[in-house]
């Protein structure tokens, strides 16, 4: 099983000692209105046309940003289908070591969690 699923009160707290980085699959946009503390944006999908078209760099950039496939990474985009999506695909780029944030960024802020712009 090469991801878990975590609530964000715990992936929260991972990210809070340094055990996992948060790498927000948002929009640029999205990410811009707010996001987790020092989390990193590689959006899965880009705002197209009134839509959402997905990112052909997506692999590449996060490749790039995250470039050890073994580090503890958390997941999350706004309500869950996003990084449902990320870490498929991550998964079977050879990362090893992923966490789907469940609820994303809207379960987040319902939580009370802390936010950074």
């Amino acid at each position: 099983e090469p991801c878990q699923r975590l609530s964000c009160a715990a992936a929260a707290e991972l990210a809070a000692s340094g055990a996992a980085r948060y790498v927000d699959v948002r929009t640029p946009e999205e990410f811009a209105n707010g996001h987790t503390p020092n989390s990193i944006n590689v959006p899965i999908m880009l705002a197209a046309g009134g839509g959402m078209a997905p990112n052909p760099g997506f692999l590449a950039a996060f490749e790039a940003a995250c470039a050890d496939k073994d580090e503890q990474l958390l997941v999350g985009c706004a309500a869950g289908k996003r990084s449902e999506m990320a870490v498929g695909k991550l998964a079977g780029a050879g990362y090893v070591n992923l966490v789907d944030v469940e609820g994303g960024f809207q379960a987040w802020c319902a939580a009370g969690l802390p936010v950074t712009k």
